[in-house]
């Protein structure tokens, strides 16, 4: 069975950005769990977010669209959300796929927070 842990804090350096840590699979079975987290957050107040994939080894069609419809989100909350530390197979769809096209991703956590600090 698949499973999806989900960790949350405030940035260290900007207490306006949420860090959200997600250790598993993000797939069919998980990616609601996901998207009500981030329904949470953003009715919570919290609108720039900072996912990070590091601990993520796969991530479905469902789960794709998943963090396509949390970015939405959070435009539409006037914020942003961006990907971090994406590995493997993760990362390898990631471009194939284009999606870059629509989700910002870093190479680090910090340098994911520096890009939504300056905004």
């Amino acid at each position: 069975m698949s499973e999806l842990v989900i960790t949350q804090k405030v940035a260290p350096d900007d207490p306006e950005v949420i860090i959200l840590t997600l250790v598993g699979n993000l797939d069919t079975v998980t990616s609601e769990s996901f998207a009500k987290r981030v329904r949470e957050i953003i009715a919570s107040g919290w609108v720039k977010l900072v996912i990070d994939l590091e601990n993520v080894e796969f991530v479905s069609s469902s789960g794709w669209g998943s963090l396509i419809g949390s970015l939405r989100r959070t435009h539409e909350a006037g914020g942003d959300m961006v990907l971090a530390n994406m590995k493997g197979q993760v990362q390898r769809v990631f471009k194939m796929m284009g999606f870059r096209a629509v989700l910002k991703a870093f190479p680090t956590v910090e340098e994911a927070l520096k890009h939504l600090s300056s905004k």
